[in-house]
């Protein structure tokens, strides 16, 4: 949609050591020396593979983003969590999976221009203490300028990335084989707040996702 730059080196050993992992899940469970080092090594092919995009980006969307939501604990969610940020995280992957998957399949989506994003509307959420920083966060927004027919344009193309991730269904079963936390009561936030985090998580880090692109969404 921005043609923001994309490299196929990076997504393979992105891809591949998230491979590696998910292929084990039932190994690490067991304790099995070598899919701990299939572990390991997830962690150190993602850490260089951001190293060598010089950000975040290749290993880190919606799911971080919720995460540091919940971290920031803004006035508007009236929640917070002590579980570590790895906990988070992973709750976040699942409910991005859920949400991505629900979109996907909706046979009625329709769209609109990119719309501003509001002062008063992050005032009234994050509070205070943080929306100076989140709007100017926002200030250049990444997703500006994205208009209804570019989605509609690129539609089949982002419902063909979204079929390469996991079912929420698939995602679970993982989660429940090696014990991991997997819904945002594990990490002591109340259920009823999933809504309202899917909403303003994307605001906390200036990057294109398509959770961020929900907000051109048609209500």
């Amino acid at each position: 949609l921005t043609d923001e730059y994309f490299c196929k080196t990076i997504y393979d050993i992105t891809m591949d050591a998230t491979k590696a992992v998910i292929s084990s899940v039932e190994e690490i469970k067991n304790g099995d020396a070598q899919a701990y080092e299939k572990l390991i090594y997830g962690l150190l092919m993602s850490g260089l593979a951001m190293q060598m995009l010089g950000n975040s980006r290749c290993a880190s969307g919606a799911e971080h983003h919720i995460s540091h939501l919940i971290e920031m604990q803004p006035t508007g969610l009236g929640a917070s969590s002590d579980a570590l940020h790895g906990e988070k995280v992973g709750v976040g992957t699942l409910m991005a999976c859920k949400k991505y998957h629900s979109i996907k399949d909706d046979k009625n989506i329709s769209w609109i221009d990119y719309p501003n994003v509001d002062d008063e509307y992050i005032k009234d959420f994050f509070g205070e203490e943080l929306s100076d920083s989140i709007i100017a966060e926002n200030s250049n927004n990444c997703a500006r300028g994205i208009t209804a027919k570019m989605i509609e344009d690129k539609w089949n193309d982002i419902c063909a990335v979204i079929d390469e991730i996991p079912t929420y269904e698939e995602m679970l079963s993982n989660y429940q084989t090696i014990g991991a936390m997997y819904k945002l009561e594990d990490i002591g936030v109340p259920e009823e707040k999933t809504d309202m985090i899917l909403e303003y998580s994307p605001l906390v880090r200036n990057r294109v996702t398509l959770m961020r692109l929900l907000r051109a969404k048609r209500r």
